[in-house]
């Protein structure tokens, strides 16, 4: 699936030759003068799209937030996207709420049981690395937990 947000690199906006003649090159290093990429214009789509429910830019929107993507990087907001677009099944987002508890990322607290449950629900929707994590953490757990 196409990600809804346009991480495309920075474009840069002169030329080598440019920058030497401007004394932008310091010690053969050059300083790089970045153009945004809408990036600000894709997050408020996004925003948009993910208030009124669709769990794909729930999930993106709480990437985006983890990431600090188009927006100040923030845990305990992109948990929150995480899980609206989790309690929709958004295997993706499942699985970042596992690595969430997991490592006890913003406001989650860290629970490998918890971590385990988010990874069953992704990995039966098909998430492979959910899988993957599933069963190694199980290994770690006892018959009850899992």
């Amino acid at each position: 699936m196409e990600s809804l947000v346009n991480y495309a690199q920075p474009k840069i906006c002169m030329t080598f030759r440019q920058a030497w003649t401007r004394g932008l090159l310091v010690s053969g290093v050059l300083l790089v003068i970045l153009v945004g990429t809408g990036i600000a214009a894709d997050i408020a789509t996004l925003r948009r799209k993910a208030e009124a429910g669709d769990a794909t830019a729930q999930y993106e929107l709480g990437r985006a937030y983890d990431k600090g993507k188009g927006v100040e990087e923030d845990e305990v907001e992109a948990s929150r996207w995480y899980s609206r677009a989790g309690r929709q099944g958004h295997k993706k987002a499942l699985y970042e709420l596992g690595d969430q508890h997991f490592f006890g990322a913003g406001d989650v607290p860290f629970d490998r049981v918890r971590s385990y449950a988010y990874w069953d629900l992704a990995a039966a929707r098909g998430h492979f690395f959910a899988r993957f994590r599933r069963n190694a953490l199980s290994r770690f757990l006892t018959a009850g937990q899992v």
